[in-house]
């Protein structure tokens, strides 16, 4: 059996991405139109022995959700910076 790379394309309000899952483990998460796709595409593939295929995995699946998720503010206080 050939080795695949599972890969979908996720929308996001920023940009389209490529998703690629190699073994259940992510190996690309990159904006789907930008330069030199086609070449960096052709290095993940060689470099892993294996091909593009249309699917979806467990660990593509969690990164969406976690993509999906509302950004956290983060308030830090300190008393290092009061004054006075």
């Amino acid at each position: 059996m050939q080795n695949e790379i599972k890969i979908e394309y996720f929308k996001t309000p920023y940009g389209e991405l490529i998703l690629g899952s190699f073994e259940n483990k992510l190996c690309i998460a990159d904006w789907r139109y930008r330069k030199m796709r086609t070449a960096i595409d052709n290095r993940i593939q060689k470099g892993l022995r294996a091909d593009f295929i249309d699917g979806s995995s467990g660990i593509m699946d969690e990164t969406k959700v976690q993509l999906n998720q509302k950004p956290v503010k983060v308030v830090l206080k300190s008393s290092l910076f009061k004054q006075g």
